[in-house]
């Protein structure tokens, strides 16, 4: 490859990945500022290349999402158990998962539209 060749791939590579980190940016604030809490329950994890695949499955607004992404915080054990989700009202299949915060016995769904904040009480 030639020297302009070279520089032509750096330069369109350099713009994508640019491109990537904006659009992800992007969407995390959409989701900070449309965000909506809801309840998702792990129907399958398996192993992944880089982590383990989850199957999550959850209700808004009357329609059921199912999603499938890869992590390093959800073991094998994870199976059934429900962990509280920020989905975006807009694309209600972005998520972001909230590892750390317990769904409580007694919550057994999510509202019709979610709730604003967790409806649990953070230590």
């Amino acid at each position: 490859m030639s020297k302009r060749g070279k520089s032509v791939f750096y330069s369109v590579l350099i713009l994508i990945i640019v491109g990537l980190i904006i659009k992800n940016i992007y969407e995390a604030n959409r989701l900070n500022k449309n965000g909506v809490y809801v309840i998702g329950k792990i129907e399958n994890v398996k192993g992944a290349s880089r982590g383990r695949g989850v199957n999550i499955v959850y209700m808004y607004k009357g329609s059921l999402f199912r999603n499938y992404f890869v992590t390093d915080q959800i073991h094998m054990s994870d199976k059934g158990r429900r962990f509280f989700l920020e989905i975006d009202t807009i694309k209600p299949q972005k998520f972001s998962i909230q590892y750390n915060v317990p769904v409580p016995d007694s919550l057994l769904e999510s509202p019709y539209n979610g709730w604003d904040t967790l409806p649990v009480a953070l230590y």
